[in-house]
């Protein structure tokens, strides 16, 4: 992965950050979820990072592609279980991902293990509000858009109830921040009860009635 630092404030300002962070979620025990940092080169012009690449793989989003846009529910469990983890992992070592979605997660095309990537809209985890999102907005949670903040384990729950969505039925569920506000899930094919459940428990307006990532490995659709 490489970067242009030249005129951009923003970048100079994040990547030494999605560095720190790397090293902090790469360190041993490592997860088999989370891409590893081989190893990475600043410049006064440029920032590199050496990254570990499984082969074959391609993004959850190309995944689906060539899947006709959605699974079934027994692989979209696996994958799900997964990322769960992985994002665990990262809350285990004070790190915030803040951008999850089908594009940051490579999956190996035969096994179906996943890689969790691209901390670049990363923060260091704090039990206080985030008064800025440099995430997707499409994956944002409605505090976000109501209140200008937000609290990171309701956040990430609220961006995997969007992500464990895109996985059953190919698609986001709210595409402008004005359906994002109202929560309104339209499931559009029939899937289990359980699965049903936790997809609403994820997407509850309220931060409070989502499931922590605790909550979420102990749901009946995962066990």
């Amino acid at each position: 992965k490489q970067m242009n630092k030249n005129n951009e404030t923003q970048k100079q300002q994040l990547i030494p950050i999605e560095i720190a962070l790397m090293k902090m979620v790469c360190k041993a025990p490592v997860s088999p979820g989370i891409i590893q940092l081989i190893d990475w080169s600043v410049s006064h012009s440029e920032v590199v990072l050496i990254l570990e690449h499984p082969e074959p793989c391609l993004n959850l989003l190309d995944f689906l592609s060539k899947r006709k846009k959605f699974l079934g529910e027994r692989l979209a469990r696996r994958i799900f279980l997964q990322v769960v983890e992985a994002l665990q992992h990262c809350q285990a070592r004070g790190v915030f991902h803040r951008d999850v979605k089908v594009d940051n997660v490579l999956i190996q095309s035969f096994t179906h293990q996943i890689k969790l990537i691209d901390f670049g809209c990363g923060a260091l985890l704090q039990e206080d509000e985030y008064t800025s999102y440099r995430g997707t907005r499409k994956y944002a949670p409605p505090e976000w858009f109501t209140k200008r903040r937000y609290l990171a384990e309701p956040a990430t729950v609220w961006s995997l109830g969007i992500l464990l969505y895109m996985l059953l039925y190919g698609s986001i569920p709210f595409e402008k921040k004005e359906e994002t506000i109202k929560g309104k899930v339209k499931f559009h094919r029939k899937v289990s009860r359980e699965c049903w459940n936790l997809i609403r428990r994820c997407l509850s307006l309220h931060p409070a009635d989502r499931p922590s990532l605790t909550d979420i490995l102990g749901h009946s659709w995962l066990t």
